[in-house]
């Protein structure tokens, strides 16, 4: 008697319009939430995609920048060692000029003469080669 109860029971409870109902809510919750987890997990993966493309950008650019910084620095060591040549090649110039504008003898042209004055160009080129590259005067 009592598995005909429970039989009847169970046919009564199965064909219920509200436990049909019930399980049809339970089946379409279900299925919602796996289509939200299934748009999650499609949306983590653009993220991340996105993120690396980005990440990858931006390490194209941090060697650009790196690669740029260098060659400036570079030119900026050529640029000062070619301002330093500069002035010592200035002041080689201004030695010579004083020299050959000082007043000379017209009378003495002898060769011990010439070679004082060449001795005296000498000591002039020879002082600014002495002169560091590195440390111009300004």
């Amino acid at each position: 008697m009592e598995g005909t109860q429970l039989a009847s029971q169970e046919e009564s409870y199965q064909t219920s319009p509200v436990l049909v109902k019930n399980l049809e809510n339970k089946v379409k919750r279900r299925s919602q939430n796996r289509e939200a987890q299934r748009r999650f997990r499609e949306r983590r993966v653009q993220q991340q995609k996105s993120i690396q493309q980005e990440m990858d950008e931006l390490r194209t650019e941090c060697q650009r920048l790196r690669d740029q910084d260098r060659e400036m620095s570079r030119l900026v060591k050529d640029n000062d060692k070619l301002r330093s040549e500069l002035m010592n090649l200035r002041q080689q110039r201004r030695m010579m000029l004083a020299i050959l504008g000082r007043p000379r003898n017209s009378q003495s042209t002898s060769a011990g003469d010439d070679l004082a004055f060449l001795d005296m160009l000498r000591c002039c080129l020879e002082f600014t080669e002495e002169k560091s590259p590195s440390t111009p005067d300004l």
